[in-house]
């Protein structure tokens, strides 16, 4: 549920479409009447403004869930609609039966139904308040809080890995990795020899080999004339000492600073190559814009505005323009059911109407240059009258 409220609400290619199938669906202002006349004038602009507000809503429920959730409440003593907010609930498919929370009596003939569960109690509402319009008819072979765009919930977790992956190898090649190796030459592979090397190793580390007397060896002493306990304090201190004398005598910010690593002569250091970064996050990110303009319908490289691209044509398909039709007449179905739910009328009686956009529209000078250069022709009057020609100018307009 987190990750498809993840990708609804914040993946941008995802909130793109939406917001484009959004804006082309709800161009124009929406339309009620009722036996085939218009509503009294108040009644019609609360009507219109609350159900155009339920049907924003409505929108990325449609394809997060396949279904609108309705429930209803009273306003200026009106009953409105609402829809249930993403990640409030979860839903299943079970069998149709008398208590099913279906919006149109019409879905009662089907054999599965969706049903929603809360995942907390809201106030004042309970479940078999609920009631479902349908997008997408239920399976009953579909696993709980199925989506259809399961397959894009997918890729989009596929994807944020790939990133993540690039982002970790980014990390490690802001910083400098070195490993270290020990050099083991015997020249004296007998017992005494390898015990010798024990013995550098030891007074390497701890300043003290056992054949080593405290009173009957010299030592390497401090200022102090303390001794030092190793023999590699001894020598970062006289490293110390040594950065120490290019200091600024007059001022302390001008002194030097080193951090020292002191190894055994045998060691040797060795830095790490950088990590190569592939393409791969790239392709899987091209594959899955692929994936969310195939599912909307829309424009394969309509994301992408290049120099190279510029001369294509920018108006919307024939395949773009159905679909939008076709979600312009599922939502006006589900208004229309809520209605007849609301008032306790046919739903037959009542017609919602939603205008969707023209494929045709002015995206640049040369769509003006075109046009112009079709209308002053004589050709475009031999199959379009003046009203086509006033018409498609209406259409084309800034609006």
């Amino acid at each position: 549920m987190h990750d498809l409220s993840e990708v609804v609400g914040h993946d941008p290619m995802v909130r793109g479409c939406i917001s484009t199938l959004r804006s082309n669906c709800m161009k124009n202002a929406l339309d009620c009447t009722e036996s085939g006349e218009q509503l009294k004038p108040n009644l019609k602009k609360l009507i219109c403004e609350h159900y155009t507000s339920f049907v924003n809503d409505a929108f990325e429920l449609i394809f997060a869930c396949g279904f609108v959730p309705v429930y209803f409440k009273t306003i200026d003593n009106v009953k409105m609609p609402f829809t249930l907010p993403l990640g409030t609930f979860t839903w299943f498919v079970e069998m149709t039966n008398d208590d099913s929370q279906i919006l149109d009596p019409v879905h009662r003939h089907e054999i599965c139904s969706y049903r929603v569960k809360f995942t907390n109690s809201p106030k004042n509402l309970k479940e078999e308040n609920i009631f479902i319009y349908p997008y997408c008819r239920p399976n009953i072979t579909s696993k709980v809080c199925d989506s259809p765009i399961k397959q894009l919930v997918q890729m989009h977790i596929a994807l944020q890995t790939f990133i993540s992956q690039d982002q970790r190898v980014r990390e490690w090649n802001l910083q400098k990795h070195l490993v270290m190796s020990e050099t083991v030459n015997l020249s004296d592979q007998t017992t005494s020899g390898i015990q010798l090397l024990d013995e550098v190793r030891r007074y390497q580390l701890t300043g003290r080999h056992s054949m080593m007397l405290p009173n009957a060896v010299s030592r390497l002493r401090n200022r102090e004339n303390n001794p030092f306990q190793t023999v590699n304090d001894a020598q970062i201190h006289h490293l110390k000492e040594t950065f120490n004398e290019y200091a600024h005598p007059h001022d302390s910010q001008h002194q030097r600073d080193a951090t020292t690593h002191l190894a055994p002569p045998n060691m040797q250091v060795h830095e790490l190559n950088q990590l190569n970064i592939d393409a791969s996050t790239q392709t899987y990110l091209a594959l899955y814009q692929t994936q969310v303009q195939s599912f909307f319908h829309k424009k394969l490289g309509s994301f992408v505005s290049s120099h190279n691209n510029s001369n294509d044509s920018e108006q919307m398909t024939k395949d773009e323009h159905s679909y939008i039709s076709s979600v312009s007449r599922f939502l006006e179905k589900l208004c229309e059911s809520t209605y007849a739910k609301a008032f306790n009328c046919k739903r037959n009686d009542v017609k919602f109407n939603l205008q969707v956009s023209s494929r045709l529209s002015i995206n640049s000078t040369n769509d003006i240059k075109t046009l112009s250069d079709s209308f002053s022709g004589e050709n475009i009057n031999s199959f379009m009258g003046a009203p086509e020609r006033k018409k498609m100018k209406s259409m084309l307009s800034f609006d």
